[in-house]
């Protein structure tokens, strides 16, 4: 795996999947959602961090399932982030 990316705050990092690991490609399901909160999920046990890792969206449905699958504070995206409606 890559090395994590320092942000404007100590501590925070932003993590990339690689395609593959030790020669096996990893598995991605159909939904994106379920293959984010499946990564963040993943990270989460990896890291031993306690409370779970932070997944930051603007995608209310996400931060539902996020709550539910555990392991992950899902966070509100300040709207500041979020795009313009097309």
């Amino acid at each position: 795996m890559g090395s994590p990316t320092p942000l404007i705050f100590p501590g925070t990092t932003i993590e990339v999947p690689v395609e593959f690991i030790s020669g096996v490609p990893r598995i991605e399901p159909i939904d994106a959602d379920e293959e984010i909160l499946f990564t963040c999920r993943e990270m989460w046990q990896l890291s031993g961090q306690e409370g779970g890792v932070t997944l930051i969206t603007g995608d209310i449905a996400m931060r539902i399932r996020a709550e539910a699958l555990g392991g992950i504070r899902p966070i509100k995206m300040p709207d500041k982030y979020l795009r313009d409606p097309d």
